[in-house]
């Protein structure tokens, strides 16, 4: 009886030990191993995946004028709006502040192109804003590849967003 105590114990500090708290997505830790293991199967059976970045507008401002705990409101509500919208095998996870990512395992690209058009949506209808990138994972590169791409994509859209109402301001 003790043993089987000891090992649920163990296996609840596995889970809290992957988790964010605030959000209760996969944090950096847990999200990196999972990549590893996913790249691994797409090796193995060629199955095509995708990575989204996504970084939440207007953290700090949120911070700054209506306190941490409506930042992370906002967090908490951001990580819902991506539970709520990717499908039930894509893999979410928190990375820190307001950066999430999203591992779209055995999705091609119009299955992706159609996932990132629904985040985007449901961020819109949500009243969040957010930059997000995307990239395929391409079996020469594989998937660090492609979230170092996805990252430079939401960069280069915030970059151009920023530009954009320099010019209508």
């Amino acid at each position: 009886m003790r043993q089987i105590e000891q090992v649920r114990q163990h296996e609840l500090l596995q889970e809290e030990a992957s988790k964010d708290e605030l959000t209760k997505l996969y944090n950096r830790r847990a999200w990196e191993k999972l990549l590893r293991a996913e790249e691994e199967r797409c090796k193995q059976y060629g199955h095509p995946a995708a990575v989204l970045f996504i970084d939440l507008n207007d953290l700090k401002k949120v911070n700054d004028s209506l306190g941490h705990d409506e930042g992370d409101k906002l967090i908490q509500h951001a990580a819902q709006v991506l539970r709520e919208n990717v499908r039930m095998n894509d893999i979410v996870a928190r990375l820190g502040g307001d950066e999430f990512v999203v591992l779209s395992v055995e999705n091609d690209e119009a299955g992706t192109e159609s996932l990132l058009e629904r985040l985007i949506e449901a961020f819109t209808q949500a009243n969040i804003g957010a930059a997000i990138g995307m990239a395929m994972r391409h079996p020469t590169h594989g998937l660090f590849e492609a979230l170092a791409q996805a990252d430079k994509k939401m960069f280069e859209y915030k970059r151009q967003k920023k530009s954009n109402e320099s010019v209508i301001n």
